[in-house]
């Protein structure tokens, strides 16, 4: 029962980002601590859940983008930065984390079975070491997923 609920509320999660995707709505989102922006980070997560590569990276350009104009950054850390915060993480103070990390490992469990047919460019591609690194040490950390990162298949994404 618990099995088919996750997938029900996947599944309309999933229909939500996709109709904001059409619409336009992550078009020009400025990266600031809001409901819009943890939208986002749900869509950026549900794209890589399902393995829409593309759409999450160009979710990941777009804020990438918006902090070089912004001259908050430049280059890599901008894409960095991007992919911390799209992936739900958070960056405190100012950036609490707005996506579970229980989902954020499934997400990264999703990613790794499918590391064979994943696109080897891009921003998402080049910021998977990060994530992984990233989630693995925040699940090690954590009591209730401590277990779950131990045993992790993908810490071979953590090597630089």
């Amino acid at each position: 029962m618990r099995h088919r609920k996750y997938h029900s509320v996947i599944g309309a999660a999933t229909r939500v980002a996709d109709s904001l995707w059409a619409a336009g709505r992550f078009a020009r989102v400025l990266a600031m601590p809001n409901d819009q922006f943890i939208g986002i980070s749900w869509a950026f997560n549900l794209f890589l859940l399902r393995g829409e590569i593309g759409r999450a990276d160009s979710l990941a350009e777009s804020i990438a983008t918006r902090f070089v104009e912004a001259g908050l950054v430049t280059g890599v850390m901008a894409d960095g930065i991007a992919m911390r915060l799209l992936s739900g993480m958070g960056l405190r103070p100012f950036f609490i984390a707005a996506v579970p990390l229980g989902f954020r490992l499934s997400v990264m469990d999703t990613l790794y079975a499918r590391r064979a047919s994943l696109a080897t460019r891009g921003r998402v591609a080049g910021g998977l070491p990060y994530l992984a690194r990233e989630v693995l040490a925040e699940a090690a950390a954590d009591t209730a997923h401590s277990a779950r990162a131990a045993t992790s298949p993908w810490p071979e994404w953590t090597r630089p």
